[in-house]
């Protein structure tokens, strides 16, 4: 079992700097990247707060399979962790819960006077609100920890009963809570517009403004791009990055793997499969007319149209009645060419244990009929055999196992059968292999690519993308030499 001094020394630094922050600072945002172990060094900080009876209860809400896994795993692994009675409200992967289970697993955790922490996904907050108001209980927490917070980017405050919305949990409990850690490996994948919500639950709109209209109005400026009143595109004034991130460097740490850990080298290669000349013809005209005529498949508008041109990339479009949106869906078969190249990685690679993400799921579909070995990521028990070395192919969609998730130890190979347009999605699951603790020298990625379709311009508006959000964390980068 791994023990306080197994703790690299600048987790043990900000471990320690969060500790005594504690009283004169709402909470943090630590933009961490993904391998520096920000999950233990949190859970530290919470074992010691709870200690010196700081705080009595702690609420961590992390994606489910984080929730299920990444943090059980901690508190396991770790020797001065042992000691904290936490309760899972998730259950374990491959598990579904029902809301009855869930509330009594709720009501055990309440009634247990050495209960410190929950954890729960963050699609069960709202639950767990209505849930304690339902016995007329008082929010129990008093300190949050939310794992992978951009998703908090949005910042939807609706706080009615009837449509209320898990931001407008926090924005109606935050009262009770006297510290917020918010931890993220990508905390503007889309740019300055990403940091209100984060920042303003930590600090109660205190340093961007108490309203998302209030932010917005003040750093960026607005250019309608359709009919819809909602149509509208932000874009930072030139003075909005230095006064957002001056305002926000008490809060807010910024941590590069590559100032701290000698990571195995990522080898990238670009495969690249292209399409027939009648292929190529139709997917020209489909993007021109909207339409595949002799399919029967219609995008009604560009960001249809976008998903489609992806999907036919990738080796099928998926048909539905536009008139119908409860009508089945169907798959249309277009061509194998995806599935070729993996076919060849697979062969190249000498039967090395490959992590394969897919981007649809007939993906999926496509992938287990054509190697039946391949295994679900998300069945139960499955991560544990894949990082004994037991799983040849890990099927996974990036939204399922990209944030959090430790299997650094049952492969070095990763393979994008087809990207998607999230840098924050591409970033972690493309992190979970080259981490502390991999064997392998260094890690292979592959990325799968139709030429001369939206394949190609995916990768440039992912690297778009990355350019910004390396110059807003580098804003704020924190040193440990300076404690």
């Amino acid at each position: 079992m791994l023990t306080l001094d197994n703790l690299r020394p600048y987790q043990k630094s900000l471990a320690e700097r969060l500790f005594w922050e504690m009283g004169t600072s709402p909470g943090a945002l630590l933009s961490v990247d993904m391998g520096l172990g920000k999950t233990v060094t949190t859970a530290t900080v919470a074992r010691w707060l709870l200690d010196c009876h700081l705080v009595k209860k702690v609420l961590i809400v992390a994606p489910l399979r984080v929730a299920q896994k990444t943090w059980p795993d901690e508190f396991e692994a770790w020797e001065h962790l042992e000691p904290v009675h936490w309760k899972s409200l998730v259950g374990k992967i491959g598990q579904k819960p029902s809301p009855t289970q869930r509330a009594r697993w709720l009501r055990e955790f309440l009634d247990d006077p050495r209960s410190e922490v929950a954890i729960i996904n963050r699609e069960n907050v709202v639950w767990l609100y209505k849930q304690l108001q339902a016995w007329n209980i008082t929010w129990p927490f008093d300190m949050l920890i939310y794992d992978e917070s951009s998703r908090l980017k949005e910042g939807r405050k609706r706080t009615g009963t009837k449509n209320l919305s898990e931001f407008g949990v926090y924005v109606k409990v935050r009262k009770h809570m006297t510290y917020v850690v918010e931890l993220t490996g990508t905390p503007t994948p889309k740019g300055l517009i990403d940091l209100w919500g984060q920042i303003s639950i930590i600090d109660m709109g205190e340093r961007l403004g108490t309203t998302k209209t209030a932010f917005l109005r003040r750093w960026f400026n607005s250019v309608q791009v359709g009919q819809h009143v909602g149509a509208v595109k932000y874009t930072a004034r030139p003075e909005a990055e230095e006064e957002i991130m001056e305002l926000i460097s008490d809060l807010m740490v910024s941590m590069k793997a590559e100032d701290y850990l000698e990571l195995p080298p990522v080898v990238t290669s670009n495969i690249w499969v292209d399409l027939t000349q009648k292929q190529a013809a139709d997917y020209r005209r489909f993007k021109k007319e909207l339409a595949l005529e002799e399919h029967d498949i219609e995008a009604v508008n560009q960001g249809v149209l976008t998903n489609k041109l992806l999907q036919y990339a990738n080796g099928s479009v998926y048909r539905q009645d536009t008139d119908d949106p409860d009508s089945e869906r169907e798959v249309i078969h277009i061509h194998d060419h995806k599935l070729a190249a993996l076919e060849s990685i697979v062969a190249e690679t000498n039967g090395a244990n490959l992590l394969v993400a897919w981007g649809f799921q007939f993906d999926r579909d496509r992938i287990k009929k054509k190697f039946p070995f391949a295994k679900d990521a998300t069945d139960e028990g499955v991560l544990d055999d894949w990082n004994k070395g037991k799983v040849r192919m890990l099927l996974t969609h990036p939204a399922s196992i990209g944030h959090g998730m430790n299997i650094q130890f049952g492969g070095h190979h990763i393979v994008w059968f087809g990207l998607n347009s999230s840098l924050e999605l591409y970033q972690q699951l493309s992190a979970r292999l080259p981490r502390s603790g991999q064997p392998a020298e260094r890690v292979f990625q592959y990325h799968i690519l139709t030429r001369d379709t939206f394949d190609e311009r995916l990768i440039d508006i992912l690297q778009d993308r990355e350019v910004t959000q390396d110059r807003i964390t580098d804003a704020v980068k924190w040193d440990v030499d300076c404690l």
